[in-house]
């Protein structure tokens, strides 16, 4: 009787813990993403609006070195900060992406036809987030960013050949480049 048990599959309740096991973590790493664009939005904001501030106080000598002495130390705290938490959320992440994989291995285990069925990606993130495999996985870093910026600046030049074929103008007819003064 139990061998019959064994071999129908894993129960409801496991099965149903699992399914809210993956989804809890999708959550997770869902909000550590969020977090990490909102924190770096902040800091972004506050620097670039420190430095316009400084801007502007420049125009008055007596009011940039208060200003900056206040500004500056402060948004250079905020950076810190920001950086250690979004290196945080980034480490946070990785563990929820690996404990994903882990239960999606697990999927791959109850029906051999999900091994056929698009899950390499899973696969492949799984065999690559174990220690014993950091190499590998640098590797195919390294290879996913040299793609992807080859990609860019491929697309970066081909925008510029179509600029300049059209003249300056794009194909609605506004003007890309800028206007020089005639005044001169």
């Amino acid at each position: 009787m139990e061998a019959e048990s064994r071999d129908a599959g894993p129960s409801a309740p496991l099965m149903s813990a699992i399914v809210t096991e993956h989804f809890v973590l999708q959550s997770a790493a869902s909000t550590t993403v969020s977090e990490a664009l909102g924190r770096s939005s902040l800091y972004l904001s506050a620097l670039s609006s420190s430095l316009i501030a400084l801007g502007f106080a420049s125009q008055t000598p007596g009011l940039l070195l208060p200003f900056a002495a206040a500004a500056l130390p402060t948004v250079f705290v905020l950076g810190v900060f920001t950086t250690a938490r979004l290196v945080d959320t980034g480490v946070q992440n990785v563990s929820y992406l690996s404990s994903i994989a882990r239960i999606r291995g697990y999927y791959r285990k109850l029906d051999p036809e999900a091994a056929r069925s698009g899950v390499c990606l899973a696969l492949l993130t799984y065999y690559l987030m174990t220690d014993h495999h950091l190499p590998a996985a640098l590797a195919v870093g390294l290879l996913t960013a040299a793609a992807g910026l080859t990609a860019f600046f491929r697309y970066q030049h081909q925008r510029y050949l179509r600029v300049q074929r059209f003249g300056g103008q794009s194909r609605s007819g506004t003007v890309i480049s800028p206007r020089r003064d005639q005044s001169s």
